[in-house]
């Protein structure tokens, strides 16, 4: 390994990581009159060898169950399992609400269940064709419900075993998936406030149905007049993601040609903490009394009715 004498006590060796042989080593120390002592006893070493599963396949799919004491229990159901090569010693899963270009599941931040966590239940995936594939399964039943998607990836972590020099690894990221876990209600609709002028009125009110553009539908705010046998008329109808963002609710209007373009809308940013979005709707009281009516991406409703 080295044709010149080594004047340290240390030597560094570079050996390819795939190797699969075992190496021999002996050394002898030479002397000032150029003689070469006798070899030492061989040393044997061998490169570890880094267990590197198959990426594994991810089933994610909302479930509900009843649970013995007659409550229910809704969340999502998380399904890992292997389809090739040797079986893993377990799977990190890796879960964000945020959409990432990319399937590097490190671009999801660290995972939020680990390959050994007591949480992880055995399961198995039955295919069409009769197949079925073992592995690990998760319910996640204390997820906050939200309009933003569930975003999950998997990997699978090879089973270490020192005393073979066998080292664990993880696999390439499985597919991503994506669920929703919605409210499971009709959306809020709080009247704040109202204020205005002897032409017009100014409604602020709150909610928490999505005025951020969602995967699962858009928001609309219906506007209707009513006469005197409760019929409605529609006046207007706005997409809440399509509305104007600003910081204050509306100003009601005095003069003739700003009355003629109500009912008008605008909305303030949502609290990204609650989800609950502040929203201002200006009409004309010559309309009299009106329904104010937000529709969810759902399609589930609630309203109030605004007095003149």
């Amino acid at each position: 390994m080295s044709k010149e004498p080594v004047a340290t006590t240390h030597y560094e060796l570079a050996l390819p990581g795939s190797s699969d042989g075992l190496y021999l080593y002996r050394i002898s120390s030479v002397n000032s009159a150029n003689i070469e002592s006798a070899k030492s006893g061989v040393t044997f070493f061998a490169v570890p060898k880094v267990v590197t599963p198959a990426a594994p396949m991810l089933q994610v799919r909302p479930y509900k169950n009843r649970n013995e004491d007659n409550t229910t229990e809704e969340g999502i159901e998380v399904k890992v399992v292997h389809t090739t090569g040797e079986e893993p010693a377990g799977y990190q899963l890796y879960r964000t609400r945020k959409r990432v270009l990319g399937n590097d599941p490190g671009m999801k931040g660290a995972p939020v269940l680990e390959h050994d966590a007591p949480e992880w239940m055995d399961t198995t995936i039955n295919m069409l064709d009769g197949t079925f594939y073992s592995g690990k399964k998760i319910t996640e039943s204390t997820l906050t419900r939200s309009w933003r998607p569930l975003i999950y990836q998997a990997v699978a972590v090879g089973k270490a075993d020192a005393q073979r020099g066998r080292i664990s690894g993880e696999s390439e990221g499985s597919t991503t998936e994506i669920a929703y876990f919605p409210p499971d209600t009709p959306p809020t609709l709080v009247n704040v406030s109202n204020s205005g002028n002897a032409q017009s009125k100014t409604v602020t009110m709150t909610t928490n149905a999505p005025f951020d553009k969602v995967d699962l539908g858009k928001t609309f705010i219906e506007v209707y007049s009513i006469d005197g046998d409760d019929k409605r008329t529609l006046l207007k109808s706005f997409i809440a993601n399509e509305t104007v963002r600003t910081t204050a609710a509306l100003v009601a209007p005095t003069t003739a040609a700003d009355l003629a373009q109500l009912p008008k809308m605008q909305h303030q940013a949502p609290n990204l903490g609650t989800g609950i979005t502040s929203f201002s709707v200006c009409i004309a009281l010559a309309s009299g009394d009106v329904i104010i009516r937000i529709i969810d991406p759902l399609n589930r409703a609630s309203e109030i009715r605004i007095e003149a």
